[in-house]
């Protein structure tokens, strides 16, 4: 559950910032954004591929 919350989040925050491809939400993942609280990956940002299998599944 914690994986996927933090998946959800990336990709919210991608889409606030006008990203309109899988690759835009990767690469803001990419992106060191200091939110007030640290969203590490323990197996690093999610590759593009893993953001529309995320969401077909929900």
């Amino acid at each position: 559950m914690y994986r996927m919350s933090k998946i959800f989040l990336k990709a919210l925050c991608a889409g606030l910032c006008g990203a309109e491809e899988w690759q835009d939400v990767e690469d803001v993942g990419k992106l060191k954004i200091d939110l007030k609280s640290p969203l590490p990956y323990k197996n690093g940002i999610p590759r593009d591929d893993t953001f529309p299998r995320f969401f077909r599944s929900l």
